[in-house]
């Protein structure tokens, strides 16, 4: 009985055991190219830039960061990691340690007692149940400590560490600034702050230096440190495009159309404003807070910074009806009839993308219609106009009833001309009709010799035009000098003496070196006409009724006003009798 209850109090001891656990530490070699960060020695040092910003138009500033570059030698060494590693009693072991020793203890107790087998039988039980006992097993994986340690060294590695400059270099950094392959800025001094390296654009770079076309650039060009950077940037990443008025008055519209319902307001040369964009041959600009537009071909584009829009100078000129500048007030009424005399108009102040406008030409056209209605007597039955024609069978249809319905009853013409001519192949003198006359100019042109040999044979026996003109000097093969216009003048004037059958004078606002200019101003003058008209109106109005009196008159007015308004010379140049009287 006591065998049993030894044999329970064994069973019971060993289930025990079996639940209870131990540790133990241990070191591990993890690593024999370890790197002892606490033993370097440090080789080289090196300096680089990097560019971090890119300049825009709100701030055109180009930046270089500065990082420095430390290589170090490193030694490399075994490295061993501590464990802590937890331990329990195999249940099996156990279990077969506690059979084994109560099968010897109750077969020692069948034995004799204080035999020597008995005593043998109970150590055999004892080194069983210690066997089954010390069966441990590991129970779950090893924790690491975080204790390392560092042994004989094994070798070396070479790193570097790249970390942001805390400090100015000792080199300085130069750069240079190319314009296509023209250096136009070299500077030996850039501004460091804190970490970087700053070029401002705008102190090294005139825009006025540029033109404004497509995929224009500028290359930056810094040297330091032995080391090249080049950096390409786009103008339009420093400025932005403005538009400036180039001719003396162009209009300001709120829509893309050459109609007088579409203009806001008039500029003067000169005047600025912002490019939002282009459409067809418009520029659309910021005037105020409002989208507008204005003609490409009386403007161009400039660059300027983008806080250059503080100091746009915008210079409006007003809208003045017809009736209130001084030579259209007061026109002089002739008190009796012209009956011998017919005058025809033709002006064209629209062309579109062809050319710039011919500003004023309309209301140059009004104002000489005034006047020959009321103070050459012609009344509005002797006068035919032709304005802002396109198409030369708009004008063919005018043209001819007003000869058909002159035809022999009447003796003198007065025709008046105001827009662009050209000189065709064979040097005839054409006058542009329109949008389209630069391109087709023989279905938009007409030939100025054509036309007096039409009223040559419409009956009339006395010619006497005036011509406002601007001067194209290309043709459809070649460019055209301005010395040829006095040239086509001059052949003119040959084919009009070959007739012999009519008396005649022709009045040119110049001799083809320069376009007739406008008698307008900013703080000086505005008449809202070219001058050209303007001093044919004064001189009407001041009574000159012979070509010879005009012609003295305009000569000597138009030329000092030009050359007083603009800087410019307009010899007015004649050909013909210069004795007609009106």
């Amino acid at each position: 009985m006591g065998v049993i209850k030894t044999s329970y109090a064994l069973v019971y001891l060993a289930i025990g055991l079996s639940f209870s656990a131990c540790t133990s530490s241990k070191w591990t070699i993890e690593s024999t190219r370890a790197i002892d960060r606490t033993e370097f020695d440090l080789v080289e040092e090196d300096v680089f830039l990097e560019v971090s910003q890119i300049p825009s138009p709100s701030r055109p500033v180009l930046v270089f960061d500065v990082w420095n570059v430390e290589t170090y030698d490193y030694s490399l060494k075994i490295q061993s990691n501590r464990y802590l590693q937890r331990y329990r009693p195999s249940l099996g072991a156990a279990f077969f340690g506690v059979l084994g020793a109560s099968a010897a203890y109750l077969t020692a107790d069948i034995l004799s007692p204080n035999s020597t087998e008995q005593y043998m039988l109970y150590g055999l039980g004892a080194l069983s149940l210690a066997t089954g006992l010390a069966g441990d097993r590991s129970w779950g994986k090893a924790t690491s400590t975080g204790e390392q340690r560092l042994l004989k060294q094994t070798g070396v590695i070479q790193l570097s560490d790249t970390l942001r400059a805390t400090k100015q270099p000792s080199t300085s950094p130069s750069y240079t600034i190319y314009n296509d392959l023209e250096a136009i800025a070299i500077r030996n001094n850039v501004t460091f702050d804190k970490n970087s390296y700053f070029i401002n654009l705008l102190e090294d770079i005139n825009p006025s230096s540029f033109l404004v076309q497509e995929n224009q650039s500028i290359r930056v060009e810094l040297e330091f440190n032995d080391s090249l950077y080049s950096q390409t940037i786009p103008v339009e990443d420093i400025f932005e495009r403005f538009v400036v008025v180039e001719t003396e008055v162009t209009a300001l519209r709120q829509n893309p159309d050459n109609t007088n319902n579409s203009i806001l307001t008039d500029l003067a040369r000169g005047s600025e404003l912002l490019l939002l964009g282009e459409l067809d041959n418009w520029y659309v600009v910021r005037y105020g807070i409002a989208e507008t537009y204005i003609s490409k071909n009386d403007s161009k584009l400039i660059w300027r910074p983008t806080d250059y829009i503080d100091e746009l100078s915008i210079i409006t000129l007003p809208n003045v009806p017809f009736g209130n500048v001084d030579v259209e007030r007061e026109i002089p009424v002739r008190l009796t009839e012209n009956n011998q005399a017919a005058a025809f108009i033709l002006g064209n102040e629209y062309y579109g993308d062809s050319f710039p406008n011919k500003r004023y030409a309309e209301r140059d056209a009004k104002l000489l219609e005034e006047y020959l209605i009321n103070s050459f007597g012609l009344g509005f039955a002797g006068i035919r106009t032709s304005i802002n024609t396109t198409r030369i069978e708009q004008f063919r249809y005018n043209w001819d009833e007003f000869l058909t319905r002159n035809r022999a009853n009447k003796k003198q013409l007065i025709l008046y001309v105001n827009g662009y001519v050209t000189i065709d192949n064979e040097g005839n003198l054409m006058y542009l009709l329109g949008d389209e006359a630069s391109s087709n100019p023989q279905n938009y042109s007409l030939v100025l010799a054509h036309l007096f040999q039409d009223a040559i044979d419409a009956g009339f026996t006395e010619l006497f035009m005036i011509g406002d003109l601007f001067f194209d000097t290309r043709n459809e093969t070649k460019t055209v000098s301005r010395a040829k216009y006095y040239d086509a003048f001059y052949a003119l004037n040959s084919t009009l003496l070959a007739s012999r059958g009519i008396n005649f004078g022709l009045l040119f606002s110049s001799d083809g070196r320069s376009d007739s200019q406008l008698y307008t101003k900013q703080a000086i003058a505005q008449k809202y006409h070219s001058i050209f008209s303007y001093y044919i109106a004064d001189a009407i109005k001041k009574g000159n009724y012979t070509s010879n009196q005009l012609l003295n008159y305009v000569q000597r007015n138009v030329d000092y006003t030009a050359r007083r308004l603009h800087d410019t010379p307009q010899n007015v140049v004649y050909f013909g009798n210069a004795n007609i009287e009106f």
